[in-house]
């Protein structure tokens, strides 16, 4: 049985889960490996508001401050138009596919859709995720 060649410079991208949820065998944190990684990354990377983290005020996006208006066509664009920025300017790892975001005004919500595909991958993976307003 001959083994399987792997590339030697391929790049693995290792994050830890910040659900924090325990391994089931081992009880040590997770650890999320590759596309679950950036998908992460890029999930918390929308959810982050500009200025939040110290040292680093243009690490983030505006979606938070767009939850508070009303839900325009113009709004949902400028939702979009924001994500796409954030994550062009600060998620090296990804190649930006396609950004959807879908209003739902009377629960005060949106879901953002984003598909990207990874630096190290030639699969597109997608991370989908509800923002409420919480007020």
């Amino acid at each position: 049985m001959a083994a399987l060649a792997t590339p030697v410079n391929q790049i693995i991208y290792r994050d830890m889960d910040f659900r924090f949820i325990p391994h089931p065998v081992t009880g040590r944190l997770a650890i999320l490996k590759n596309s679950d990684s950036v998908k992460q990354a890029v999930k918390l990377l929308v959810l982050t508001s500009l200025g939040e983290r110290p040292f680093r005020p243009s690490l983030g996006s505006l979606v938070r401050s767009y939850m508070f208006e009303n839900f325009t066509r113009s709004t949902v664009a400028d939702i979009k138009f924001s994500i796409q920025n954030a994550i062009r300017n600060n998620e090296p790892r990804v190649e930006l596919l396609d950004v959807g975001v879908f209003s739902f005004p009377d629960s005060n919500a949106v879901r953002v859709n984003v598909v990207f595909r990874p630096i190290n991958s030639n699969e597109p993976a997608q991370v989908e995720f509800m923002i409420e307003r919480v007020r």
